[in-house]
């Protein structure tokens, strides 16, 4: 049998790449697959050659595949798929394994074609499994100290502000009073800490279950609550309208979106009215929205360290908060599959972008 291989390609590499290179055409009829791609399924070329690609797949994802696909070929580009999802191949003899799949569209003769590059990767998710396990027992592990330290710092609340009434009768111990109130605000910081690890440890600690859900609604009660909350300041809430339904956890959504709105609010220069706006963008297989600004701005070598656990730009005295609040939405976003990212130049705004895989679909 001739062996068709993509013009661009030379026969050498096609025949002898470490990778799997499978060929397919518009319709994803695969035209050739190359040796190590029989290695990794089992089967010989012409078993493969005049199938569907959705052939090498366990048959629970077939029609969902067949959808995807042809969502792709509508607008195809260059692409990954498995890195952030557990995509899974199946063997001729039924086994399923674990890969990642690049995707390449290629113009030849008029026709459209798609490689793609396939590689199996159990080795690698077997220490990432290794490795979710114990990030699950470190943050289970946060999540029980963050308790458990509510009760006793409820008790020395409680005694300090029993203190500081006593000292209050006494004129003349005013400077311990003075020391008490501190004592209680640093209380009211911490209190506010441990809520937030709190938060940030429930993302995953917790039984969530997705759903389709429309992020209309969720959107409106949010800005809702946020024009409730800032009746006496002037500020402009901008939602592009219609939201599409999106596959997630309701709560956990929420809280990424009250995040990020609340933060573009937050840091304005003094005397500015924050004009926030979001919006989206179909990009095939995944929803793209965005939460834009015309705040303080982001430094270009703080955009990825902004995600990480107590990440302050700021001083506290000047802007309130933890530096929990975007690792939070962080983690939101990679429970769901997504990926999140900002955008932005100092003095002139920012604009937070978070991607969020469509799901089935919902009928």
């Amino acid at each position: 049998m001739k062996v068709k291989i993509p013009l661009n390609l030379k026969p050498f590499a096609w025949e002898n790449s470490p990778s799997g290179l499978l060929l397919a055409d518009q319709n994803g009829i695969i035209q050739s697959v190359n040796p190590e791609i029989e290695r990794l399924f089992k089967y010989s070329r012409e078993e493969l050659i005049g199938k569907e690609v959705e052939c090498l797949m366990p048959n629970k994802y077939r029609e969902h595949h067949k959808k995807l696909r042809q969502q792709y070929m509508r607008a195809p580009d260059p692409r990954r798929m498995g890195s952030r999802a557990d995509l899974k191949g199946l063997t001729k003899n039924g086994e399923e394994i674990p890969i990642e799949v690049g995707l390449m569209p290629i113009q030849e003769n008029n026709e459209l074609y798609i490689v793609c590059t396939i590689y199996e990767i159990s080795e690698r998710k077997k220490y990432e499994d290794r490795l979710e396990e114990l990030t699950q027992e470190l943050e289970q592990y946060t999540f029980i100290i963050a308790h458990d330290l509510q009760a006793p710092l409820r008790h020395i609340s409680y005694l300090s502000e029993e203190l500081t009434v006593e000292l209050d009768s006494h004129p003349e111990l005013e400077n311990c009073s003075q020391l008490t109130k501190q004592i209680q605000s640093h209380i009211g910081n911490m209190k506010s800490i441990i809520h937030d690890l709190l938060a940030f440890s429930r993302v995953r600690s917790e039984d969530h279950e997705k759903e389709f859900f429309d992020l209309d609604l969720l959107v409106k009660d949010i800005v809702g609550i946020f024009e409730n909350e800032n009746q006496n300041s002037t500020m402009e809430l901008k939602i592009e309208k219609p939201l599409p339904q999106i596959f997630g956890v309701k709560s956990l959504i929420r809280s990424l979106i009250e995040n990020l709105i609340s933060n573009s609010i937050k840091y304005q220069a003094e005397q500015n009215t924050p004009m926030t706006s979001l919006s989206y963008k179909d990009s095939g297989l995944n929803w793209v929205f965005s939460i834009k600004d015309n705040g303080i701005g982001i430094p270009e070598s703080q955009f990825k360290t902004i995600f990480k656990l107590f990440q302050r730009l700021h001083k506290k005295s000047k802007y309130e908060g933890n530096g929990i609040g975007l690792a939070i939405c962080h983690k939101i976003i990679d429970f769901h599959g997504g990926e999140i990212w900002v955008d932005s130049k100092e003095g002139s705004g920012s604009t937070f972008y978070f991607s969020l895989p469509k799901g089935s679909n919902p009928s």
